[in-house]
């Protein structure tokens, strides 16, 4: 594999990890769907690690972002999974190269790619029976077959509560964790969880923006 170093663990989604690990059994499209910042890569990696001895031919991660037209992404694929190409036609050399792999190739943030990876998509799941495709978008691929995990924010406190309970929601877990992780003294208390819960519900439980919270939190909360 070449999958990316997960620097931090993945709080929260034990419920999608789970279900993207049964539809990544039963079928060979998956697409992780959920606006900016929601935790669509984060989530993607982590299943992919979990993956890496169930493909007998490897996981191999593609980084989409990158690319500025779809005639880019075949050989990102190759180079990705260690895969040369030669001269000739990519997208056809990379079928062939594909053809008998058990292969589970990771396409993340697919977006701005969507019609050229959709063709490119539907020809090597065609020709290339044991490959699995798990791709991370704002939108899906709208193939047949397509199987969707729509991801929303973490779960955050609805009201008011004690910090004992408060610390049963995700995205309270995640504030404290990231604010930890740049101050080991930070703590939540009886007296700041008042405020975290309502920082958190006014990021919406999006991971990214409570990530970028951290210095607020540190500031702010660990006065409280």
């Amino acid at each position: 594999h070449n999958l990316p170093e997960a620097t931090e663990a993945l709080i929260g989604r034990e419920s999608e990890v789970d279900l993207l690990n049964r539809l990544l059994d039963q079928h060979r499209l998956v697409t992780v769907v959920g606006s900016s910042g929601i935790g669509k890569t984060r989530l993607a990696l982590a299943v992919a690690r979990q993956r890496v001895d169930t493909h007998a031919d490897g996981v191999w991660w593609v980084d989409l972002a990158v690319l500025r037209s779809t005639d880019q992404i075949a050989p990102a694929m190759a180079q990705a999974a260690g895969l040369a190409l030669g001269g000739g036609d990519a997208e056809k050399l990379l079928l062939l190269a594909l053809q008998q792999r058990d292969t589970l190739l990771v396409l993340d943030n697919c977006e701005h790619l969507v019609e050229g990876l959709a063709a490119l998509a539907t020809t090597l799941l065609e020709g290339a029976p044991r490959l699995r495709l798990l791709a991370t978008s704002l939108e899906p691929l709208k193939l047949r077959g397509e199987q969707l995990c729509r991801l929303e924010g973490l779960a955050v406190p609805p009201g008011p509560m004690s910090l004992e309970l408060a610390r049963c929601f995700a995205a309270i877990q995640l504030l404290e964790c990231r604010a930890q992780a740049v101050d080991h003294r930070f703590r939540l208390s009886d007296a700041s969880v008042g405020a975290a819960i309502e920082l958190c519900r006014q990021l919406d439980g999006i991971a990214l923006a409570i990530d970028a919270a951290d210095a607020r939190a540190q500031r702010g909360l660990a006065r409280a």
